[in-house]
């Protein structure tokens, strides 16, 4: 993990090119079987990003202990800075992790707590410039939706939500002069989605912002790459020792982009 962040002339790949790379990863931090074996994930992890460098890390269902050694200055700390919610009604949450280099947090972060969810879920959300592209920011969302399929009304009221915040934040952008600001945004995390609730979703976030319509999956925009389709596959990841086959693409990143013309963010690959 130092090797590869040591030195401030090393740079991500993508650093310099009007690009910047988001990950997002579950790091299924209550999982009580783990044991010592959360220590081992969570270095896993931190390798992980110290290789890759991204710009931004969404990570969700991490717990105190988790965050503790992510933010030690052997491992993440003296390279990420890293955003916790405000008051999180469970001792699990997402944190959103922000390259100091690459990742300029503007204004505090938000909380939003979904009012009827019965495991804490909340909306994390920061705005961020990238490598000093101040007309460009960037809205990014962390969200762990509501798990499990018997709670598909609850998530599709958060999905609901999510859809209208990043479609509200990219409608806010402003003018077209010189002094114009473009705001991109995206919400992305371990949504648990299926299909048909993107799509419920979309229908209802459409009546309240029209915008919402306009909202694109970031998998599918960059052509739907089918080695990527799946994010909870036990056909190849047993590590939780699931016996039944299950193929879901529960992790996704639905993104808004500007009308205006000017500088806004797309993603590129996936």
């Amino acid at each position: 993990i130092r090797k590869n962040l040591a030195g401030h002339s090393i740079k991500p790949e993508w650093s310099g090119t009007g690009r910047f790379m988001l990950m997002s990863w579950n790091t299924d931090g209550i999982d009580e079987r783990q044991g010592k074996d959360l220590i081992l994930r969570t270095l896993a992890i931190a390798e992980q990003i110290s290789r890759l460098q991204p710009a931004v890390v969404l990570l969700q269902e991490i717990i105190p202990p988790q965050l503790e050694l992510l933010a030690a200055p052997q491992t993440l700390g003296q390279h990420y800075q890293i955003v916790a919610p405000d008051n999180p009604r469970q001792p699990y949450y997402c944190a959103t992790l922000l390259h100091k280099r690459h990742a300029k947090l503007l204004g505090p972060p938000r909380t939003f707590h979904f009012s009827t969810s019965q495991m804490g879920r909340h909306l994390l959300t920061v705005d961020v410039v990238i490598d000093g592209l101040e007309r460009a920011v960037m809205s990014v969302s962390n969200v762990h939706a509501e798990s499990t399929k018997s709670e598909k009304a609850e998530r599709v009221k958060q999905l609901t939500e999510a859809m209208v915040t990043i479609a509200d934040t990219a409608a806010s952008s402003s003018g077209s002069d010189a002094a114009a600001v473009s705001r991109s945004a995206c919400v992305a995390g371990d949504l648990n989605a299926r299909d048909d609730e993107i799509t419920t979703a979309r229908n209802r976030g459409k009546t309240r912002q029209p915008g919402v319509a306009n909202i694109k999956d970031a998998w599918s925009h960059c052509g739907s790459p089918k080695n990527h389709e799946y994010t909870w596959d036990t056909s190849v990841n047993i590590n939780l020792g699931v016996m039944f086959k299950s193929r879901c693409r529960f992790d996704r990143c639905l993104f808004a982009t500007p009308a205006a013309s000017f500088g806004s963010w797309r993603p590129a690959n996936f």
